[in-house]
């Protein structure tokens, strides 16, 4: 790793590893999944990975906070929930990683600067923190049949599978592309 706030030039061993098959690059932080599913993450030092105590995750993604989907399809975030990215709570931090519950079942979960969108099997999906959405998880109904989800810092788009593309304003207007 390098570069950050730290201005290293060259790139630094993270120490403490076990072999990782998966990275997420956050902020300030990463994470990594090794094939058995175990989370690691360090912050922007490089010197402090530390096991995650969570069940053994598929996916991992990071931004201001981290989240994982599990292998069972339940989503557990921690990190900055300044905007309730993480969970529905008044806290500005959340230091382990809790249980999002609303948003079992998921497929993929995708980070936005100041939310978290996941995406079920069943192509619906639910977005929650940011100004848009409140802490509690929100199926946007807009969105049903969505094959990818792309969100960012004022509202989320979704891609179908007939090629079109339909965004949701921070307000909860629709805005379809043509």
């Amino acid at each position: 790793c390098w570069g950050g706030r730290h201005a290293v030039s060259r790139p630094r061993s993270v120490t403490g590893l076990p072999r990782l098959a998966a990275i997420a690059a956050g902020y300030f932080h990463a994470c990594g999944l090794t094939s058995d599913g175990r989370a690691w993450c360090w912050s922007e030092s490089f010197d402090d990975a530390r096991a995650v105590e969570l069940p053994p995750a598929s996916s991992i993604v990071a931004g201001s906070h981290t989240c994982a989907l599990t292998r069972d399809s339940k989503v557990y975030c921690w990190g900055n929930n300044a905007n309730r990215q993480c969970q529905d709570s008044d806290a500005s931090e959340i230091a382990q990683p809790m249980e999002v519950e609303a948003a079992r079942g998921a497929a993929r979960i995708i980070p936005s600067p100041y939310g978290t969108c996941a995406l079920r099997a069943d192509h619906s999906a639910l977005c929650w923190g940011s100004d848009s959405y409140d802490g509690t998880p929100e199926v946007i109904a807009d969105l049903t049949g969505s094959t990818e989800l792309a969100p960012g810092s004022d509202g989320v788009c979704g891609s179908r599978s007939d090629a079109t593309v339909v965004c949701r304003g921070e307000a909860g207007q629709l805005l379809p592309l043509e």
